[in-house]
């Protein structure tokens, strides 16, 4: 972290590199993403104690002489993982777990209508009606 210090307002630049661990959401199985993130956040002096509409700034009273920056690091990196997870599109190479999305096909829904409308000759008139 970087910080800028002005009369009247101090300027933050994060730089978050590192890896998160991951489930991914194709074959269940972890694996470790990186992150690299950069993000600025600016903290402005006040006389009194205000509220700022933009969501970068931070207002702080003249009389504090320190600010907790760790809520603002979990955002920057909550906010950086992606909403879909896969381990092949990670960009480190490691590909799904093979076995896991074969057993995970062979449950689907589908599989499992195919084999029950199969063995029972009640669903042959249901099929007559499409």
């Amino acid at each position: 972290m970087e910080l800028d210090k002005q009369e009247t307002m101090i300027i933050l630049q994060f730089h978050i590199v590192g890896t998160t661990e991951l489930d991914c959401d194709k074959c269940l199985s972890f694996f470790n993403a990186p992150v690299d993130i950069k993000e600025r956040q600016i903290v402005k002096f006040a006389e009194d104690d205000l509220e700022s509409d933009d969501l970068e700034i931070i207002m702080l009273n003249k009389k504090e002489s320190e600010i907790d920056v760790s809520g603002m690091i979990y955002e920057f990196i909550t906010v950086s993982v992606p909403y879909v997870k896969v381990c092949e599109e990670n960009g480190t190479g490691e590909q799904c777990d093979q076995e896991m999305i074969a057993r995970l096909e062979s449950l689907s829904v589908k599989n499992t209508e195919e084999e029950n409308t199969s063995d029972d000759p009640r669903w042959a008139a249901l099929k007559k009606l499409k």
